[in-house]
Formats: C-alpha cells, sequence, structure tokens
C-alpha cells in the first residue's frame, strides 16, 4: 500500500509523485524523492484542478487517480532492475521510440520509483483529465484534446476542441464526438464565402463535466484581412449525454421576463482580465441598453451561447465591440427555481 506523502518525506514513492507530475505537466522541481515546498505545490495544483481537496498531501485518493491517470497515458514506473532496453523489449517499442518518447530521461541514470512515457499523448490542459464526479465516482469517460483538420486547409484557422475516449459504448462515442466537432465548426459559418481571408484561434474550457451533461466554452480572436478590428468570439456546446444530443437554450430554461430579470441580477463573469466592464463601472449601463423584449428575441436564436457549472447557469449576450463583443452572466440555479428545465445531476 503507498504510504501517505506531505511536506518533508523522502523516498522512491515521492520520486515516482514527482516524475508523474512532471509528466502531467505540473512542475514540482527537482526529481530527487524528497517533498519539498515545490512538490507541495505542484501538487495543490493538481487537487484543484481536479476538485480534490488541495491540501497538499497524497492520501489515497489523489494516490488513486494518479494511478488511474498512469494507466489512461501508459505511463510505467521504474522497478529494480530495469534498462531502457528492457522495458522497450517488454512493451514492443523500439529503443530509439523509448528515447524520443522521453528525452528529458537519462538512460544510464534510472532511478526506482521514475516515471516514463510508453506512447506519445497530449498532456497539455491539466482540465483534461479523467472526471472525478462530485459523489466520489469515476466517470466512464476521459477527455482528450484535438484540432480541426480545417487546419490544414486554412493554416490561419485553428480551433481546438474536446473528444470524449474510454466510453465502452462506441456507437454513443462516437456520436456525441461527432456533435462536439460539428457544434465547434459552426463558428465558422459566418465566414463561409472568406475563410482563405480570416485568422481565427480558438481554444476550450469544460465548463462541466458529468454523467448526464458536457458543457464547452470555446474563446478566440477573429480577424479578417481588412477589418477594421478584431472579434473576440465565444462558441459553446452542451450535450446530453444520456440522450445524446445538443441542448439549445430553450430546452434548458423558460425563456420569459422573469429569466431575464434573472440575467440582470446575475454574477458577470469577466473572461479576459484585461477587459472587466463591472470594475470599469460600465456593466449596469450595458445591460441596460438592451430591453427586455431584445434580450429574449437573442436567447430565442438558434445560436445562443450558454453554458453550465456546477452551480450556475451561464449566458452569454451580444454587446458592442467597445465592450468586447460579447458577455457572460451567471445565474446560480436556486435563483432560477420554477424556470429551469435542465441542470446537473
Amino acid at each position: 500500500m503507498l504510504r501517505i506523502l506531505h511536506v518533508g518525506v523522502t523516498g522512491d514513492d515521492v520520486i515516482e509523485l514527482q516524475s508523474i507530475l512532471s509528466i502531467l505537466k505540473y512542475k514540482p522541481g527537482m526529481t530527487d524523492g524528497i517533498y519539498g515546498v515545490k512538490t507541495a505545490y505542484a501538487v495543490i495544483q493538481f487537487q484543484k484542478d481536479n476538485g480534490f481537496v488541495s491540501d497538499g498531501i497524497v492520501g489515497p485518493i489523489t494516490w488513486t487517480y494518479l494511478q488511474r491517470l498512469m494507466a489512461t497515458y501508459f505511463i510505467y514506473i521504474i522497478k529494480p532492475g530495469d534498462t531502457f532496453y528492457k522495458i522497450a523489449l517488454a512493451h514492443n517499442l523500439s529503443l530509439s521510440e523509448l528515447l524520443t518518447l522521453n528525452p528529458e530521461i537519462k538512460p544510464n541514470m534510472l532511478m526506482i520509483g521514475q516515471a516514463i512515457r510508453l506512447t506519445a499523448v497530449n498532456i497539455t490542459d491539466p482540465s483534461i483529465r479523467i472526471t472525478y464526479h462530485k459523489n466520489g465516482a469515476y466517470l466512464p469517460y476521459i477527455l482528450t484534446s484535438t484540432t480541426s483538420s480545417i487546419s490544414k486547409t486554412f493554416k490561419n484557422v485553428k480551433l481546438n476542441y474536446p473528444q470524449i475516449n474510454n466510453l465502452r459504448d462506441s456507437s454513443k462515442k462516437q456520436k456525441i464526438n461527432e456533435l462536439i466537432k460539428i457544434s465547434v465548426l459552426e463558428v465558422l459559418n459566418g465566414y463561409k464565402d472568406s475563410l482563405s481571408s480570416l485568422s481565427l484561434a480558438m481554444d476550450y474550457e469544460i465548463k462541466y463535466k458529468g454523467e448526464d451533461l458536457l458543457s464547452i466554452e470555446y474563446l478566440g480572436l477573429a480577424n479578417m484581412n481588412g477589418a477594421a478590428h478584431p472579434v473576440n468570439v465565444i462558441k459553446t456546446t452542451n450535450i446530453d449525454l444520456k440522450k445524446e444530443k445538443q441542448l439549445s437554450i430553450s430546452d434548458v430554461v423558460t425563456l420569459n421576463d422573469s429569466f431575464v430579470e434573472k440575467i440582470r441580477a446575475g454574477k458577470y463573469k469577466a473572461y479576459s482580465s484585461n477587459l472587466d466592464i463591472k470594475a470599469a463601472g460600465a456593466l449596469k449601463d450595458v445591460l441596460n441598453s438592451y430591453s427586455s423584449q431584445d434580450l429574449l428575441k437573442s436567447f430565442k436564436q438558434q445560436t445562443a451561447e450558454f453554458y453550465f457549472t456546477k452551480d450556475s447557469l451561464g449566458v452569454s449576450i451580444e454587446v458592442a465591440h467597445v465592450v468586447g463583443d460579447h458577455l457572460e452572466m451567471e445565474i446560480e440555479y436556486k435563483a432560477l427555481d420554477g424556470l429551469l428545465l435542465v441542470k446537473p445531476q
């Protein structure tokens, strides 16, 4: 049984922890088997990213999760007597492949407990992990990142989006992944006749992931040749995983004057630290510039953008470029009592 790790302990299991965290793109400091402050900070960040108590202590829950990640990302732990040659033979790899996968590892200085890669896996976003549900159960899928193939034709268009993996039902996985892909490509609908003149890079954040719902927010900056200014772009995708369908906002909430008032009283969510209209004292004026009828009309459009979080519904409002092109308001589910039709379980 793996012991509990904390600041001050040393050993091969600390080496294992440090090298796994390094592979997962955290920064635990030197892989030296000493649980110091840098290792503690890396553990805390890892715990925060994955919804655990962020106390910097590696107990049974954090260890179990790390072991799941090791299996998912094909991470191997060095054991007594291991050499790169033996490991390569045992896992049907060439020695050159294993060296290429682990350029930072010195084959003649392997340490017991050290973690190495056995396959090339994209592990760049700490939010893309095996999903851990609030009730303590692991969800039956993981999320990995990919880039739209449209980038091969239009070099200045880059759309990153997630895909579901490790779902037992392959047909369901394929359908959900196709829904995600189709949804992100919808951001190009307004540029169909001018893609060659478009520069657009969009990345995503998983706003909510559960057994029932998957909610994704994409943010980017679009620039057309000859345009007066670039445009801040938002796109959202909300998938009902059980029904295998993409949700519109009318599926989720009753659209009426009461809902609009809830939005006006909601929490403003700045998408950039450089553009906070609430801090600038402009939020109330911007919201009041739209009548309830204007907002309802925009929400009834098929292109209305929204997202789920664990405790709130986020809604996007199109605004003037001078105040950011779009703004987001979040309303707690408990404030939408009687209006909410769908929420995370």
